[in-house]
C-alpha cells in the first residue's frame, strides 16, 4: 500500500524555518526593522530577534541552504522585491520547492517544483 507525502508538513519542521532566518537576516539589512519585518511575517518582534540572533532556525539545513551562492542570489532577490514593496503578499513556496530540490535534493513531489 502507498502512503500519502505531504511535503509541506515536513518543509514546516525544517525547510520554512530555515528560509525564514535568510530572508529576515536579508530584510534587516536591507534597513526593515524588526517590528516591520514581524508586520510581514505575521510574527511577533521578539521571534524576529530570535532568528536574528539564532534562537530560532539556527539548524543544519539553515547552514547547507547559506552555503549555496545559488540559493542565497534567489532569497537576496526575494528580499528586494519585500525592500521595494513590490507585491503585496509573498509566497514561499517557490523558495522551499527551490530548496527542497536543487539544494536538498529531496524527491517528494510539489505543485511549486521547478
Amino acid at each position: 500500500m502507498g502512503k500519502i507525502i505531504i511535503p509541506c508538513e515536513r518543509a514546516t519542521k525544517d525547510v520554512i524555518p530555515a528560509i525564514k532566518v535568510m530572508l529576515i537576516k536579508r530584510l534587516s539589512e536591507g534597513g526593515m526593522t524588526q517590528s516591520e519585518i514581524a508586520k510581514v511575517f505575521d510574527i511577533t518582534t521578539a521571534d524576529v530577534n530570535y532568528y536574528l540572533h539564532g534562537k530560532r532556525g539556527n539548524t543544519p539545513i539553515t547552514k547547507k541552504l547559506e552555503e549555496s551562492p545559488d540559493f542565497n542570489g534567489v532569497v537576496s532577490e526575494y528580499a528586494s522585491r519585500i525592500l521595494n514593496k513590490r507585491d503585496e503578499n509573498y509566497n514561499l513556496c517557490m523558495l522551499c520547492s527551490y530548496a527542497r530540490t536543487k539544494i536538498l535534493k529531496e524527491t517528494q513531489l510539489c505543485p511549486y517544483e521547478w
